[in-house]
C-alpha cells in the first residue's frame, strides 16, 4: 500500500512541472492516513524487581508508558506483558490490571486479569509465569494518556498466611502502545 498519491491539474499523462513539494508533503498527514493506519508506536520495558504488599487488596506498579494521541478519533492499542512471582499463603493467585491516566488526572480501571498463576495450599512453592495483557481503548482524547500495568495478590476460597509476590522478578514488564486512526 503506497503511503503518498500523486495528484495533477490534467487528465492523461502527468509531467514533472505539476507535481510540487507541497503536493507530495500534503499527502502524508494524520488527516490523510486511512481508519485502521498506525500512526505510532511507543514501546516502553522494565525489570525493576517490585515486591507486593502481604494482603489481597493493594495494586503495585509494574510498568507504566505515555502516548499523546493525534486525534480523539483515534485508538489505542495496549499490549502488556508482566513477570510475576508469587509463593506462600492459602490458596495463592495474582491478579493483574491495566491503568489509564488522562493528563495525570484520576485513573481508570480499563482491563482486569483475575486467578492467574491459581495455586494450593502448598506453603513455599512458587508460581512464576509471564501474562500478556491487551485491549483496545477508546479515551476520545488528544491530552497525554499514561498506561500503567499494576499487579497484586489475590486468593481463593481461604485468606490467610503471608503471602510473598513480585513483579518484574524473573522477567521484564513491557508495554506497547499504538495508536489506531479512528
Amino acid at each position: 500500500m503506497a503511503l503518498t498519491k500523486v495528484t495533477g491539474a490534467g487528465v492523461g499523462t502527468l509531467d514533472s512541472a505539476t507535481i510540487t513539494s507541497a503536493t507530495i508533503s500534503n499527502q502524508l498527514t494524520d488527516v490523510n492516513m486511512s481508519t485502521g493506519s498506525v500512526l505510532q508506536v511507543v514501546h516502553s520495558s522494565s525489570g525493576t524487581n517490585v515486591a507486593l504488599a502481604n494482603d489481597i487488596s493493594t495494586f503495585a506498579d509494574a510498568h507504566q508508558a505515555s502516548i499523546t494521541p493525534r486525534a480523539t478519533s483515534s485508538k489505542i492499542v495496549v499490549l502488556g506483558s508482566v513477570s510475576g512471582d508469587v509463593t506462600n499463603g492459602n490458596y495463592r493467585a495474582m491478579r493483574y490490571r491495566i491503568m489509564r491516566a488522562i493528563s495525570g488526572g484520576a485513573t481508570t480501571d480499563i482491563y482486569q486479569r483475575n486467578y492467574h498463576m491459581y495455586g494450593g495450599n502448598a506453603a513455599g512453592t512458587h508460581n512464576i509465569d509471564n501474562t500478556e495483557l491487551f485491549v483496545l481503548d477508546s479515551p476520545s482524547t488528544t491530552s497525554e494518556l499514561t498506561y500503567k500495568i499494576q499487579g497484586a495478590h489475590q486468593t481463593g476460597s481461604s485468606q490467610s498466611g503471608t503471602y510473598d509476590g513480585f513483579l518484574n522478578r524473573y522477567s521484564l514488564s513491557t508495554l506497547i502502545l499504538m495508536e489506531i486512526a479512528g
